[in-house]
C-alpha cells in the first residue's frame, strides 16, 4: 500500500480507548488481541492509548505512532507505522518497491528461496523457467494484468505480491511482483 493511501486509510479509522468494559467486534478483537501480545510486550512496552479498526485495516496507536495491519482473513500484514509527529510512513522492506538483482536457474530455486525467507524480503527475485512451467501457470488460474508476452498469477504470495510470468527473447521467467491493493481490486470487481 502507498504511503498516502496508507495514510487516508488511517484516517477512516474509527478509534476506541482501551477500557476494561470495552468490547471489541469478533474478527478485530482477536486481531488486534493478538497483536498487542505479540508486538506490544517487554519492558519498554510504548504506552496504547487506542485501538482501531476500518474495514480490513486494524490499528494500534501509542504515544508516538500508529501501527497498522490488514486483516488477511488468516492473520494480518504489517502495512506500515505512522509517526505522528513527522508524518513519515515506515513500511515493511516489501512495501518499499526495492527490487532485488538474484536470479535463479529454475523455479524450484526460486520457490525454495522463498520458503527460506518465510516470504520476507522476496519481491524482484526472478528465476529463469522453462516454457512447460510457463504455460502451466498459464493455464492453471486466470492470468492477472494480461499483456502480450506476460502475465501475474491472480493467486497472491503474500498480500500485495504475486507471481509474474513473462517471455522475452532471453527465454522465460517468473518474478515476484508487487500489485497496489487498488490493482487487486479492479481485477476482482471485474
Amino acid at each position: 500500500m502507498k504511503p498516502e493511501t496508507l495514510k487516508a486509510k488511517l484516517k477512516e479509522i474509527e478509534w476506541h480507548k482501551i477500557e476494561t468494559d470495552f468490547k471489541m467486534p469478533f474478527s478485530q478483537g482477536y486481531l488486534i488481541n493478538d497483536l498487542l501480545k505479540r508486538y506490544f510486550v517487554g519492558k519498554k512496552k510504548p504506552r496504547v492509548l487506542e485501538v482501531g479498526w476500518h474495514l480490513d485495516i486494524v490499528a494500534i496507536k501509542t504515544t508516538i505512532q500508529i501501527v497498522a495491519w490488514k486483516d488477511t482473513g488468516i492473520g494480518a500484514r504489517f502495512l506500515g507505522l505512522l509517526n505522528q509527529k513527522s508524518g513519515v510512513v515506515e513500511q515493511h522492506p516489501d512495501d518499499t518497491g526495492v527490487k532485488q538483482k538474484l536470479v535463479f536457474n529454475s523455479f524450484k530455486e526460486l520457490r525454495d528461496t522463498i520458503d527460506k525467507r518465510d516470504f520476507n524480503n522476496i519481491l524482484g527475485l526472478k528465476a529463469k523457467i522453462t516454457e512447460k512451467d510457463y504455460m502451466y501457470f498459464l493455464e492453471v488460474l486466470p492470468p492477472m494484468r494480461w499483456k502480450e508476452h506476460s502475465f501475474v498469477l491472480s493467486e497472491a504470495l503474500t498480500d500485495q505480491l504475486y507471481y509474474q510470468f513473462s517471455e522475452t527473447k532471453e527465454g522465460y521467467f517468473a518474478e515476484v511482483v508487487k500489485l497496489e491493493d487498488e490493482e487487486v481490486e479492479a481485477f476482482e470487481m471485474a
